[in-house]
């Protein structure tokens, strides 16, 4: 999909991962017969059923997942708080 200058894509089913040429010729021919059942399915109303987001919709979704996300490494574990849990958790199964 073209938005301005710039070209979105988004992978829509995953077909495999090609280990010679041989494997990928099969993998091509399998990814053109599912594109042709896709459009067919399209065409016929089948996939109906998911509604596909607005290029606004979908920004706005992703910047509430990227927000609930804490971007970076988590805090370290004291050495005592760790202790504390494996007691606390003997302690449950007596």
């Amino acid at each position: 999909m073209r938005v301005g200058r710039k070209v979105k894509q988004k992978i829509v089913h995953h077909v495999g991962v090609a280990i010679d040429e041989h494997s990928e010729e099969k993998i091509k021919a399998l990814a053109y017969e599912l594109i042709a059942k896709f459009k067919m399915e399209e065409q016929e109303g089948q996939l109906s059923c998911i509604e596909p987001l607005s290029i606004e919709e979908e920004g706005k979704a992703r910047s509430k997942q990227s927000k609930k996300r804490k971007a970076g490494r988590r805090s370290a574990k004291k050495l005592e708080d760790i202790a504390s849990q494996i007691r606390a958790h003997k302690t449950a199964k007596r």
